[in-house]
C-alpha cells in the first residue's frame, strides 16, 4: 500500500498536466485498466494455486517495477501507449494483491484471523494515508505541470522490492498447506 499509493493519487493529474490528456481521455485510462483488471484477476488466482503464491507475487511485483518506472517517467505519448502503460500497472499491482493477501492471512491461526484482518485493514489505511503524505511532499506543481513524480516512482519501486523480500520471509508449511512464519521469525517468538 505504501508504495502503490505514492503514485496512484497523481496518475490522473500527471496524465492531464504533463501528458496533455483531457478528462475524457483520462477516463479511458481507468475504464480500460479497470476492465482488464476485473478479467485478469482470476488468472492470477489460478496461477498462484498452480505455481505458488510467492512466485506469482514476485513475478507480478517485478512487472510492477517496470510499470511504475514507465508511468512516473512518461513523456508526451499517444493515448494508446498511455493505456498500455497504465493498464499494465493496474493489472500487475492488483494481481500481486491476490497472492499477497493469501500469504499474509495464512500466517495467522484460523481462530485469530478475524482480529488479524481488522488490524491488517487498519494498517492498510494507515499506509494509504502515509503514502499520500509522502507523495504529497515529493510531487510538486511547477510551471503548470507536476515535478518530481519520478521520485515518488523510485520510492514505490523501493517499497515493492522490500515487499518481495518480506514475502520470501514466509514459507509454506506443505503438510498443512498454509503459510507460516519462516524459521528465523519463529525463533524470535520463542
Amino acid at each position: 500500500m505504501l508504495g502503490h499509493f505514492t503514485i496512484i493519487p497523481f496518475i490522473a493529474p500527471y496524465m492531464q498536466l504533463n501528458i496533455g490528456f483531457s478528462d475524457h481521455e483520462v477516463a479511458y485510462i481507468y475504464l480500460v485498466g479497470g476492465l482488464l483488471t476485473v478479467f485478469l484477476l482470476p488468472f492470477f488466482g489460478r496461477l498462484a494455486d498452480r505455481v505458488g503464491n510467492p512466485k506469482v507475487f514476485t513475478g507480478a511485483s517485478a512487472l510492477a517495477l517496470f510499470s511504475i518506472l514507465a508511468i512516473t517517467n512518461l513523456g508526451p505519448v499517444s493515448i494508446v501507449i498511455a493505456l498500455c502503460v497504465t493498464s499494465s500497472y493496474f493489472v500487475v499491482s492488483s494481481g500481486r494483491s491476490v497472492p499477497a493477501t493469501t500469504m499474509v492471512t495464512s500466517v495467522v491461526d484460523p481462530e485469530h484471523r478475524v482480529g488479524f484482518m481488522s488490524v491488517r485493514s487498519s494498517v492498510n489505511q494507515l499506509g494509504l494515508g502515509l503514502a499520500s503524505l509522502i507523495s504529497g511532499s515529493i510531487v510538486i506543481e511547477q510551471n503548470g505541470a507536476l515535478a518530481n513524480y519520478h521520485y515518488a516512482g523510485y520510492f514505490a519501486i523501493f517499497m515493492s522490492i522490500l515487499a518481495i523480500y518480506l514475502a520470501w520471509q514466509l514459507k509454506l508449511n506443505r503438510s498443512e498447506g498454509e503459510w507460516v512464519p519462516s524459521r528465523h521469525t519463529a525463533d524470535k517468538r520463542n
